[in-house]
């Protein structure tokens, strides 16, 4: 009788001694929306107008940067003020016939990861995110409750990655050719971190990861890397551009195009010369 590892005098194939996925028992929460009549629990500092000017030209452009001004309170601002609700309410036209060309723009934040993440049942399912590892048997979860967990055949040790930009994940992405860099693509940003394969720590710090975000892209809803590890793309439906992102200085560069009304997935061809984009639209290039 031939032995199991023998069939019609052919080796087995040998399976690779790849990690084993386990869930909590307890049921997962997604974080609830804010209701915009909800207050917090904290009495709000005032920042200074130009430190809430900036964080709305980073979080919402141009639009937001008009709102921030157009609602200032400060004293001698009326011109200021009246100018920026006039530009505003022009830039809210051009957005409301922009959305008519290409309705998901109507869509939050939210919905918008739903409609373009690669999960079929984002919203509601429990695993958001799956992401193996290029070379070695290792696999990054995205979790309904925002947490990401790195499992390794080679280690008991199952990491949880948590940060305060770490919302809604819609995709991960592995450096190639590294071992412990993980590309994250959340509601406001993109997230890199770098994980340090002998550490026994399961809960690293937030230190641990880079922050990569740009004015008027997000959400983020796809990433590649090229295979050479050097480059990194994300794209947003709401911006017509892909981002080229040097990692080690935090800086990207623009590659614009015009139609479709967005980028929803990327893809490197295997030798790194082209780049596949698709949009929200039939088109995709």
């Amino acid at each position: 009788m031939e032995p199991r590892s023998l069939r019609n005098g052919v080796p087995a194939p040998q399976v690779p001694d790849l990690p084993v996925l386990s869930l909590p028992k307890e049921p997962l929460k997604a974080h609830g929306r804010l209701e915009p009549s909800a207050r917090p629990p904290f009495i709000h500092h005032r920042e200074s107008l130009w430190k809430r000017c900036l964080g709305a030209w980073r979080d919402a452009g141009l639009c937001g940067l008009l709102k921030e001004l157009a609602s200032a309170e400060e004293d001698g601002l009326r011109w200021l003020r009246t100018g920026s609700s006039h530009a505003l309410a022009v830039c809210r036209w051009l957005s409301s016939l922009h959305g008519s060309l290409f309705p998901h723009l109507s869509l939050t934040s939210e919905d918008m990861i739903a409609a373009f993440s690669q999960a079929v049942d984002w919203a509601g399912c429990t695993i958001r995110a799956f992401a193996w590892h290029p070379h070695t048997n290792k696999f990054a979860v995205a979790l309904l409750d925002d947490s990401i967990r790195v499992y390794n055949s080679n280690s008991a040790t199952v990491p949880s990655l948590k940060h305060r930009l770490q919302r809604n994940v819609a995709a991960m992405a592995w450096k190639p050719l590294c071992a412990s860099i993980l590309a994250v693509a959340c509601q406001s940003c993109v997230l890199v971190w770098h994980l340090d394969p002998t550490s026994l720590s399961t809960r690293p710090s937030s230190g641990c990861a880079q922050v990569l975000s740009y004015p008027g892209h997000s959400p983020v809803t796809s990433l590649a890397w090229a295979p050479s590890g050097e480059r990194l793309l994300s794209a947003s439906p709401v911006d017509t551009a892909m981002l080229v992102w040097d990692v080690s200085t935090e800086t990207c560069v623009q590659l614009q195009w015009f139609g479709g009304g967005g980028v929803t997935y990327l893809a490197w061809s295997p030798d790194g010369s082209k780049v596949l984009a698709a949009t929200p639209s039939a088109v995709f290039r």
